[in-house]
């Protein structure tokens, strides 16, 4: 049996379910964590967080005042000094630490992402274990990264020597919240820095599939009874996230019944669901102009259209605003590099889809955002980077007991004297 205390312990989602669902249930009133301690709201204004499968309230939010975030950025920029002195063998202990925890408790973790965002559990399970990889992967690399070393040709040695920028506005996509908000807090600890962070509303959603001419229709039709057979409600398919976004998306299935014959699966759910923000799989056939094809949809919906050559395949991909990721379905290995090196996105799976190496570059061209994130990449955001230059001659020990200051101004003089013979110092 279910209690009323402790529902974050709560191993298994029928327990939970079954908490939610009673009598006894109150939906929780969350706080901001600021300084290592959830804080009271300090305005009167909430946001209100139904449970996606079943549109009742399961949370209250603060909406947060300037004063609340005030006090945040008060509180990582007091942290800073502090932590940017960390050593970076014990940054790396922390992190470690807590992937330990977030594995320990892994399944209480997935189950609750799966509640708040509507996922299927094992969705859910599969980012809970990228979470842990992201603290796992930083936590090492930060203790393990190169730096770069040269000698000019006059004998000076310059060496790169980074340091910790300071505090971070991390500002993480909502649709898998812990996992990507990981993603950038991982690193900003790893590096030295601290942060105040917050969800968003913009990640990455396939929704536009452009399929060559000659197989179209018997990719229709396999496709069709693929996803009608294997994508259940309630099974293999969760429910989408919120009531405003369930809102979105039947705005855009909607405006799809303007197209005769349009649908090739899927239905326009009800307008104003009573028993959560359930959307069926859907298949649109629609014309390529419209904006069904041309906005992020983000739901378990996706548009079908032909093309005869592959450059009206590259330049129907490429007319879209955004340009974080796209997929490359081809057994031609010419058009692997071809395309795949064309098309206008920032991450392009061949053949595959979602496979991250935590390494590579994270990041959009286009209206998806500039800059990139993932080892090196998030260390370059992290840190900033100088060049120290040290001549061969320099011989300054200050803590010798027989030299002191005598020593310095000694060689000082003598680096000045080396100078003037090289370069005009006047």
């Amino acid at each position: 049996m279910s209690t009323l205390r402790e529902p974050w312990h709560f191993e298994t989602i029928e327990e939970v379910k079954e908490h939610l669902s009673g009598d006894h249930f109150t939906p929780f009133k969350l706080a901001n964590f600021v300084d290592g301690d959830f804080k009271t709201h300090l305005g009167d204004d909430w946001i209100d967080t139904e449970n996606p499968q079943t549109g009742k309230l399961l949370a209250r939010i603060p909406s947060s005042t300037e004063e609340d975030v005030e006090n945040a950025v008060r509180a990582a920029e007091q942290a800073f000094p502090a932590w940017s002195r960390t050593p970076r063998s014990e940054r790396s202990r922390y992190l470690l630490q807590i992937a330990k925890l977030i594995e320990q408790r892994k399944e209480q973790f997935a189950i609750w992402e799966s509640i708040d965002q509507g996922k299927t559990l094992a969705r859910a399970r599969i980012e809970i274990e990228r979470a842990v990889s992201n603290f796992s992967y930083f936590a090492t690399y930060s203790v393990h990264e190169k730096s770069a070393a040269r000698w000019t040709d006059d004998d000076v040695l310059t060496y790169e020597h980074r340091s910790p920028v300071g505090p971070f506005a991390l500002i993480s996509p909502w649709n898998m919240p812990l996992y990507l908000l990981t993603w950038k807090i991982a690193p900003c600890l790893a590096f030295g820095c601290t942060a105040v962070a917050k969800p968003s509303e913009i990640c990455l959603c396939g929704s536009r599939i452009y399929i060559q001419r000659t197989i179209y229709k018997e990719f229709i039709a396999k496709f069709v009874s693929h996803v009608a057979k294997t994508y259940q409600l309630g099974k293999t398919v969760g429910a989408v996230a919120s009531r405003g976004h369930f809102n979105k998306v039947r705005g855009f299935l909607t405006e799809a019944m303007k197209y005769p014959d349009s649908y090739l699966l899927g239905s326009i759910p009800e307008e104003n669901p009573t028993k959560g923000y359930w959307i069926e799989p859907t298949i649109l056939e629609v014309p390529i102009d419209s904006s069904i094809m041309r906005e992020e949809i983000f739901g378990p919906v996706v548009t079908v259209a032909p093309f005869d050559t592959e450059e009206e395949a590259l330049r129907l991909a490429n007319d879209s605003q955004y340009g974080l990721a796209s997929v490359l379905l081809t057994n031609d290995a010419r058009r692997i590099r071809y395309l795949g090196e064309r098309l206008e996105a920032g991450m392009v799976w061949v053949n595959c889809w979602l496979v991250r190496e935590l390494g590579t570059p994270f990041g959009g061209m286009k209206a998806s955002g500039t800059g990139r994130e993932g080892g090196d990449y998030s260390r370059d955001v992290f840190t900033n980077v100088r060049t120290v230059h040290i001549p061969q001659l320099t011989a300054i020990d200050i803590g010798q007991e027989d030299g002191g200051v005598n020593d310095v101004v000694n060689s000082t003089f003598a680096l000045c004297s080396a100078l003037e013979n090289k370069v005009d110092v006047t």
